[in-house]
């Protein structure tokens, strides 16, 4: 997505590294211009910065290893003092653990590489991420799995983040955004990058085969 954003803006994209942690702090400082994937849409970022129009609607489940789903099929079972939840530093995944399993043993590290080593590791039973990226794990990671992936946790919209004086290249992405989902740009990069059934039909808001 980001690269074919630079090419609308006949621009080469250049990608700056971050951290949930720091990610607004650094785009207050004008480390980069746009900040990209995985980032809800929510009323703090809102007023710190403009929001693109949303680029797809995702939401929370569970991902754990494919042998002990069974354990976990609900909120309340992973909210259970003996349950390890791996959240990483920063970002909504935590916030929403740090809301709603209050019991359970909550786990926080420095990034999402780490939450994945800590489930294949056993030091940890239980992720809680947005679907998207749960799907990506489930496919590029064997031993990892989501539970009930129909049964979304949350609701919420994927943005992009711009500073709050650059309302030139909201426009430009915001038409770009536009371009991508009428020419179904975006379901080819989902058939590219995520399994068959994980495209999202983004009027009745579902899954479907992108096949």
């Amino acid at each position: 997505m980001a690269r074919s954003l630079g090419k609308h803006l006949r621009r080469e994209a250049e990608f700056v590294k971050t951290t949930w942690p720091t990610l607004s702090q650094d785009l207050a400082a004008n480390k980069f211009d746009i900040a990209m994937g995985g980032i809800s849409d929510n009323p703090d970022r809102r007023k710190q910065f403009l929001i693109s129009d949303p680029i797809l609607e995702d939401g929370k489940v569970p991902l754990a290893r494919s042998a002990e789903i069974g354990r976990y099929s609900s909120l309340n079972e992973i909210n259970q003092p003996q349950v390890r939840v791996v959240e990483n530093a920063g970002g909504t995944n935590l916030k929403f653990a740090e809301e709603n399993l209050k019991s359970a043993k909550l786990i926080v590290v420095k990034d999402n590489k780490e939450t994945i080593d800590y489930l294949l590791q056993n030091k940890a039973d239980v992720m809680i991420t947005d679907r998207i990226e749960a799907f990506y794990r489930q496919k590029t990671i064997p031993g990892l799995s989501i539970i009930n992936p129909e049964n979304l946790l949350t609701k919420s919209s994927k943005v992009y983040l711009i500073g709050k004086s650059n309302i030139g290249l909201l426009d430009a992405v915001n038409q770009w955004i536009k371009k991508m989902k009428e020419s179904e740009q975006i379901i080819l990069l989902k058939k590219q990058w995520l399994p068959d059934e994980v495209c999202v039909n983004e009027t009745k808001k579902q899954l479907i085969s992108c096949k």
